[in-house]
């Protein structure tokens, strides 16, 4: 299974594009028989990632799980407006999830086979280009845009029309 999370450094960190894009891939996927979390971590105004990169946190034999952590570089976490952000800001930050993702792998596949712990990374890569796919253009726009408030149905309008004019 491999699944994502993220750890915000305060201030702008907690309302940025990488989070909004992860959002949309909040469900893991099955990977195999070892839970990779992939851990973004964003930098903010109260703390900030001491590493660059990916690189392993720990690993729980009894839990099946290994932890990951990747950093987020400071160039998607800006004082504009994530909402207001164009479409290349916005697949440039998605390359930069599936990269960060797929080296995940990679280096999870390293260390587990330094410990002898079967992880099956073909697999595993199968589910990265499982989230590729699923994080469409579509669903970009629609992570980081503005809530839009619902027209009146044009029955609530109807009924308002044929109200008498209150003096």
């Amino acid at each position: 299974m491999i699944g994502v999370s993220i750890v915000a450094g305060g201030g702008r960190a907690s309302s940025t594009v990488i989070d909004k894009l992860l959002a949309i891939s909040d469900d893991p996927f099955e990977a195999s028989g070892i839970a990779l979390n992939c851990v973004f971590h964003i930098p903010g105004n109260v703390w900030r990632p001491e590493f660059e990169g990916v690189r392993v946190d720990r690993y729980h034999r009894d839990a099946g799980f290994l932890l990951v952590n990747i950093a987020v570089p400071a160039t998607f976490v800006t004082d504009d407006n994530a909402f207001n952000r164009d479409l290349d800001f916005l697949i440039e930050a998605k390359a930069f999830i599936i990269k960060a993702i797929r080296d995940a792998v990679g280096v999870a596949a390293d260390y587990l086979q330094k410990k002898g712990v079967p992880f099956d990374s073909n697999r595993a890569m199968q589910c990265v280009e499982q989230m590729d796919r699923e994080l469409t253009v579509e669903k970009m726009l629609a992570a980081v845009a503005p809530p839009v408030v619902k027209p009146p149905s044009t029955d609530l309008l109807a009924r308002v029309r044929k109200r008498p004019p209150q003096n």
